[in-house]
């Protein structure tokens, strides 16, 4: 059985990767895939060397516990973001990215401790096998 952890300097927190999301096999053949955080209040992010296309599933409001690959519109940069509470570009209801992302995947349970995470700290997606 295989599982999907984001490890970080806080702890672990398991994962499940929307089965119905175009990413899916993209981000499984990329694991490990980590990065320096960044803590902006509400989200994390760390920009990431994978480059995706976006297939029409993207927006800009999510919930909290989701996870999506950002993309800039002006630069070359890709990034891996979760929301763990409201953003500051969001209205106080929802957490909202600055701008398009594809959700792939969210949280199985509670992240609220990922707030404790420091900007500049390591962070990373992996996959584990079971038995």
């Amino acid at each position: 059985m295989e599982e999907y952890y984001l490890v970080t300097e806080v702890g672990e927190f398991p994962v499940n990767i929307d089965d119905s999301s175009s990413l899916k096999s993209i981000i499984s053949t990329a694991l490990p895939l980590g990065g320096v955080a960044k803590n902006i209040g509400g989200e994390i992010f760390y920009i990431v060397d994978l480059e995706v296309p976006f297939d029409g599933t993207e927006k800009e409001i999510f919930e909290v516990g989701d996870l999506v690959y950002w993309r800039s519109q002006k630069e070359k940069k890709f990034a891996i973001a979760m929301f763990y509470g409201n953003t500051k570009f969001g209205s106080g209801d929802a957490p909202t990215a600055a701008s398009p992302c594809m959700k792939f995947a969210s949280f199985k349970s509670s992240c609220s401790d990922l707030k404790k995470i420091d900007s500049g700290s390591k962070i990373k997606i992996e996959l584990r096998t079971k038995f």
